[in-house]
């Protein structure tokens, strides 16, 4: 029997016992009421402190799933171009949701910045980080940095402004 167990124990024959001086001693009947109410609810206390096991799914999730290290905003750029097959990053852009999770691929031999890091939805892609930001993240990600992006607005697409834009936050872990 474990310690924890043998102590539950212990503590539960201490309080039958109690309950049971105060059924002999013939206290009043509603002082008897009130004893047997703070009984239980020590055993309540009690059990709830000392012998329930937490379930695992309730345990809080470690920091590299749960809270970020650090969080910012930025824009994706290079959303009017198109892509090496064609596709038109506005038609991709015209799909996305607030909230849509993005997903950031390095791309080292890329001819323009050798630190270039594509965004992209459902496998296609919607731009680039902007150089400055991807000067900073690209060693990170390169030596298995966990980053995690997501939609955090989508501007234009109006007749003033017909070219969509896409701003996302990033989370490291």
């Amino acid at each position: 029997m474990s310690s924890t167990n043998r102590k539950a124990s212990i503590a539960a024959i201490l309080l039958i016992i109690l309950t049971g001086v105060v059924a002999v001693v013939e206290w009043d009947l509603m002082l008897i009421f009130y004893v047997v109410g703070g009984v239980a609810l020590l055993v309540g206390v009690f059990y709830l402190f000392f012998v329930w096991e937490i379930p695992k799914s309730w345990e809080p999730k470690s920091q590299s799933v749960g809270t970020p290290l650090r969080s910012f905003h930025t824009k994706v750029v290079g959303v009017t171009h198109r892509n090496a097959d064609g596709s038109s990053r506005q038609k991709i852009i015209h799909n996305c949701s607030v909230g849509d999770r993005l997903e950031l691929v390095r791309e080292p031999d890329n001819h323009r910045d050798s630190n270039a890091i594509k965004v992209c939805w459902q496998g296609e892609q919607l731009g680039y980080i902007s150089a400055d930001i991807a000067f900073r993240l690209a060693d990170e990600i390169d030596r298995g940095g966990k980053f995690a992006a997501s939609i955090s607005d989508l501007t234009g697409g109006t007749d003033r402004a017909p070219t969509r834009g896409v701003n996302i936050k990033i989370d490291k872990y």
